[in-house]
């Protein structure tokens, strides 16, 4: 896309482009474009300084996105030209976001959405240890490159780890223009997206947890003694990519000598990215992503009513809703895809009048989530049926934490059965087309709950049948699926499962 230097409307055509790319993969809820502090705001100036163009807020990381995007300059001289833009598009988005972190770690309170400082950050910022993750989106240079090296480049920069800051813009010393190392050595790792990584990375790593994951290793890999070159960003995610294990741990080594001493160098060449894009696991991936956005969807889903405080419960406060929610949006790709699957796969094939619980791990040892599929009574009204829902769903993520000791937090998500047996059953059955999603945090969990939960189970049948299920997962076929019971008793607990939880 073409870089633009205007603002019209006070914002760029590639700053709407960037929180285009982001929200879909960082979703709504945890991405906010064009924020703002008020420094400066008087009673007679209203406006507030822009903090950066983007910000993404989830859990204890913060990712500060900085786009001064604008066309490389052609005065036939390519080393001018290069000094030009990388000055305008890449020094002046660290300064940019350099200052933003300062003002984040000092001011967290002092965040709005609005240039006129009236609508406050809503999230909490993290407490405590907060990991900065900072990324310069520097579009315009991509022909320029492209047309200078030939071949089979794409236009991506490259990048050398033996340059230091303005290093790259000397003749002598970077050999060659369009090349840039540590923007700042002084200062936090500065990631930078080009025209052709931006989409690159942000597709390939589309949720939250596996860009941040991406962001670390690669921070941490290029940190060492030796002097990494890279034919582009797009070669150095293909390598992470084909050397990275499940969790996303970067498994290769630095080479070494028969001495075991490190190289002093590793050049990730041209062609890297190529390879795994044509490889079984990109292919893979691939299928992940598209099974995966039935949570994608669960989660937008669940935003919309909170951004716009409609949620029928759980009041108004949007960091209690956004913690429900940050669980799902926490799990990677592969996970997402399994959960999709489960969910979807359950509502499918259960009756529209029984009802039938699932449980299933997290990606992290101490999450586990429970999927109910609650029926309403005939004649039942709207606000009795969730009353009721919640109640069972409650007791049944205390059954879960009392047959798993080590989880901690037990996620619950129930809705209704909407697979109809019949034309006369489906007319019986009101269809309230809503959803429940709870969160449970059990560090505290003492002798006297797990002996309640324990006689839930037995006295509701709650999750009695419990088989594994191994997944077809070629990335961790190790992991597997508690599952519940299909058919349990309902009706003569009613009442009984009412007086206790509501």
């Amino acid at each position: 896309m073409a870089a633009e230097d205007s603002k019209p409307d006070g914002m760029t055509a590639s700053e709407k482009y960037l929180g285009k790319i982001c929200k879909t993969s960082f979703l709504n809820l945890w991405s906010y474009q064009n924020v703002f502090t008020d420094r400066g705001v008087t009673k007679t100036n209203r406006q507030g300084k822009e903090l950066c163009d983007l910000l993404v807020v989830f859990d204890e990381h913060i990712v500060i996105f900085s786009d001064k995007s604008c066309a490389m300059p052609n005065t036939g001289n390519t080393w001018l030209d290069w000094k030009r833009w990388y000055k305008k598009a890449i020094r002046n988005s660290a300064d940019q976001i350099f200052g933003a972190e300062r003002w984040l770690r000092k001011f967290p309170d002092r965040i709005y959405l609005d240039s006129q400082c009236e609508k406050r950050f809503p999230l909490n910022l993290p407490q405590g240890e907060i990991k900065i993750h900072r990324v310069v989106v520097a579009l315009g240079a991509g022909e320029r490159v492209e047309k200078h090296y030939g071949g089979n480049s794409r236009g991506s920069l490259i990048l050398n780890t033996y340059l230091k800051g303005d290093e790259c813009l000397d003749k002598e010393t970077a050999k060659h223009p369009f090349c840039f190392g540590r923007i700042d050595p002084t200062k936090g790792y500065v990631h930078v997206l080009d025209d052709v990584t931006l989409d690159i990375v942000l597709n390939e790593l589309d949720t939250v947890t596996d860009f941040i994951r991406y962001l670390e290793e690669k921070e941490q890999f290029l940190s060492s003694e030796t002097i990494v070159t890279c034919a582009g960003e797009e070669e150095l995610l293909g390598y992470y990519l084909a050397n990275s294990d499940e969790d996303g741990k970067l498994i290769a080594e630095i080479p070494k000598d028969s001495d075991g001493k490190e190289f002093g160098a590793l050049h990730i060449a041209e062609g890297i990215w190529d390879d795994y894009q044509s490889g079984p696991k990109a292919e893979f991936m691939g299928e992940l992503r598209a099974a995966g956005r039935f949570i994608d969807g669960l989660i937008e889903h669940f935003t919309s009513f909170i951004l716009t405080e409609t949620m029928a419960y759980g009041g108004q406060d949007i960091n209690v809703h956004e913690r429900n929610l940050r669980f799902f949006a926490a799990e990677p790709r592969s996970h997402r895809a399994m959960m999709g699957h489960l969910i979807a796969q359950k509502v499918m094939t259960t009756p529209r009048n029984v009802q039938s619980g699932v449980v299933f791990p997290s990606s992290k040892p101490e999450v586990m989530y429970v999927f109910l599929l609650f029926p309403p009574s005939f004649g039942q009204s709207l606000s009795s049926y969730r009353e009721e829902r919640q109640g069972c769903l409650t007791a049944y993520c205390m059954v879960t934490k009392h047959l798993n000791p080590h989880v901690r937090y037990v996620v619950g998500l129930a809705t209704q059965p909407k697979k109809a047996l019949g034309e006369s059953t489906a007319k019986t059955r009101p269809d309230y087309e809503s959803e429940d999603i709870m969160s449970f945090d059990f560090q505290n969990w003492t002798e006297e709950e797990d002996r309640i939960a324990a006689k839930l189970r037995e006295e509701e049948a709650i999750l009695q049948d419990i088989r594994m299920q191994h997944v077809l997962d070629p990335i961790s076929p190790r992991r597997a699926i508690l599952k519940g019971n299909r058919h349990e008793r309902r009706k003569q607990k009613a009442r009984r499962r009412k007086e206790k939880f509501t």
